[in-house]
């Protein structure tokens, strides 16, 4: 039987004290749905339990190499940085790839909602088969710098399209724990990164990058071929009602708000990427180059809501998602998560090598213990949603369960004589940061299918990995 979509009412019935009564309406501000969505309502009619068992089961394949290539690289960039001869040029890889992956977030979530799943995930896929491509094969380092442009795209594309896959896949009342799914092999690859990275590292670093640019593909073809199966299904299902509708080309790109995405890219890159590299360095401040960047990306940024809300046909923001409470509240939950466990996080792997003299593997181990106990913890949470039909108070615990565990982490922070306490600090704050995460789940029963974009960035790793 396939999964319904979900309806008003289910989403009502879910938590009437936590959701807002009036589920945001599906694009007000638009006259016709994209292609995307009017592609999934056919997919949806037509997936079987056997092809949803097909694309999960290859689904948590295609997670398990991805996190592994993101737990391991790391290991390998050092590396390649030092045979470039290029050593101090890492942190700025380092930063413009997480700007890379920032930025990237909306326009992708963006072109699922526009122009198909299938057709994201095959995006997604190909990027990040570009990058470990390149990255395998680069001679300088400004190849391999641009590889990674390549390789975060991908991997965050990938890591959007799961979990909206867990959201087109399943009901409300299941809708924590297919979320969870697609974090579950993290629990495994963080313990396992380390041993392939020193492994691989004993022959080149380039096999860390190389054997991915095959993995992932392989481990992504089933999924894919399977997508585009039920694709030509639902297409065919609504060619036989009379609702299908021919691909307006012109009208996927409008409806895609390419200024309002421009405008959000260009903004989030002149200010995220200055700021990031002349923290290092306080003279950059006063250079040219870094000034205009600031200014031309704060207009950016500023210009944003005003051609959302006055001029945007389509926006990628639509105004009636801020007028319900879950959201905005939702939304302010997760930014405090996030700025209280990187606050803790950052440092704790170097402090805990200097001041307890740990080893390097053990300080790893150590640091890798939250994002064990987020994967965990959402998990777990995904089932106390689902039996007890309640969110808020599920959210809750998971701060009262991180305070805990930061408070308890400062205090046992030096690991002389405090190992075991530090070590459980270290998991209850892990297990809150994933409870937390339940939050995701008030929102997206709250808005409908038109706020997929949104759902998509909510829905993105709450734990921080190496």
């Amino acid at each position: 039987m396939a999964p319904e979509t979900v309806d008003h009412k289910e989403k009502v019935d879910i938590d009437v004290e936590d959701v807002d009564k009036g589920a945001v309406p599906a694009d007000t501000n638009s006259v016709t749905k994209p292609a995307g969505l009017a592609d999934l309502d056919g997919i949806q009619r037509s997936w079987s339990l056997r092809t949803l068992v097909v694309i999960w089961t290859f689904a948590l394949l295609l997670s398990f190499s991805t996190n592994l290539n993101n737990q391991t690289s790391a290991s390998f960039t050092s590396y390649a940085t030092s045979d470039f001869a290029s050593a101090s040029l890492l942190g700025t890889i380092t930063v413009v790839q997480a700007v890379a992956s920032s930025v990237a977030l909306q326009p992708l979530a963006r072109l699922a909602d526009v122009y198909g799943r299938f057709e994201m995930f095959l995006f997604s896929v190909m990027l990040i088969t570009i990058g470990e491509i390149m990255t395998a094969s680069s001679k300088t380092v400004s190849v391999y710098a641009g590889a990674q442009v390549f390789w975060a795209f991908g991997y965050i594309g990938i890591s959007l399209m799961l979990q909206i896959l867990a959201g087109d896949s399943s009901d409300m009342y299941n809708r924590a724990i297919f979320s969870a799914i697609p974090l579950a092999p993290s629990i495994i690859t963080c313990w396992i990164a380390g041993p392939v990275a020193a492994g691989i590292l004993k022959s080149t670093w380039r096999w860390g990058f190389g054997m991915f640019a095959v993995m992932i593909p392989a481990l992504s073809l089933p999924l894919l071929m399977s997508l585009y199966i039920n694709k030509r299904k639902g297409t065919q299902l609504r060619k036989a009602e009379g609702t299908y509708v021919p691909v307006n080309h012109v009208q996927n790109f409008l409806q895609l708000d390419p200024l309002g995405l421009l405008l959000l890219a260009a903004g989030l890159s002149l200010l995220l990427i200055p700021i990031s590299l002349a923290s290092s360095n306080t003279s950059t401040w006063k250079e040219g180059h870094t000034i205009a960047e600031l200014v031309v990306g704060g207009v950016c940024l500023l210009a944003l809501p005003l051609w959302e809300t006055k001029f945007a046909r389509w926006p990628v923001f639509p105004k009636t998602i801020f007028n319900n409470r879950t959201v905005v509240f939702g939304l302010l939950a997760m930014v405090v998560n996030y700025a209280g466990l990187y606050l803790l996080q950052s440092y704790l792997l170097y402090y805990e090598m200097v001041a307890a003299d740990l080893s390097v593997n053990a300080a790893t181990n150590l640091y890798m213990l939250i994002p064990f106990g987020g994967s965990l913890g959402q998990f777990l949470s995904g089932f106390v949603v689902k039996y007890l039909k309640r969110y808020k108070w599920v959210v809750v615990s998971g701060y009262a369960m991180i305070v805990l565990g930061m408070g308890l982490s400062y205090k046992y922070i030096d690991a002389h004589g405090h190992m075991a306490p530090l070590v459980v600090a270290q998991l209850i704050a892990g297990l809150g940061a994933g409870v937390i995460a339940t939050t995701q789940f008030g929102i997206q029963a709250s808005v409908s299918q038109a706020g997929e974009c949104l759902k998509a960035l909510l829905s993105n790793n709450p734990v921080p990995e190496e």
